[in-house]
């Protein structure tokens, strides 16, 4: 079953690249956005360029608490959230014995277990209001890793 009316969507890395895309594409459809990104200049910038009501919303995605924070947000001001979309990432060109743990440490908090902590804290309100999506951006080293 749909929802009617204007979707609540929440885009992480959403300032630059595919992300800004994602937005600029959401909103000229009518849906409220809000914009996540670790640079709240860039957010701002994009946020007075879309026609649509937007939330900003800075925050580093690897941050323990901020997927409950930011999926809150978007509820307390929206009433829900109906759309996560997770672009937030980052690939290293690095082989394996090139990549500290500092590196590799980085890389999972930010693809792994950011993406993680987000789709669960939205996936309570979307199943109280029956309706939700999850997309989850991922690069092609997914499929295939640099030796």
């Amino acid at each position: 079953m749909g929802r009617s009316g204007p979707l609540r969507v929440l885009v992480t890395g959403a300032s630059r690249g595919i992300g800004e895309a994602i937005v600029a594409r959401l909103s000229a459809d009518g849906h409220h956005l809000a914009l996540n990104s670790r640079t709240a200049e860039d957010l701002e910038r994009l946020a007075t360029e879309l026609p649509g009501p937007t939330l900003v919303l800075p925050a580093d995605c690897t941050d323990p608490g901020s997927g409950d924070d930011l999926v809150r947000a978007v509820v307390d001001a929206w009433g829900g959230i109906d759309v996560l979309v997770l672009n937030a990432g980052e690939g290293v060109a690095a082989s394996i014995t090139s990549t500290d743990d500092a590196l590799w440490q980085r890389q999972i908090d930010l693809n792994l277990t950011a993406p993680f902590r987000f789709i669960r804290a939205a996936v309570p309100p979307m199943k109280a209001a029956g309706y939700g999506r999850i997309i989850v951006v991922a690069s092609s080293a997914s499929k295939r890793g640099e030796p």
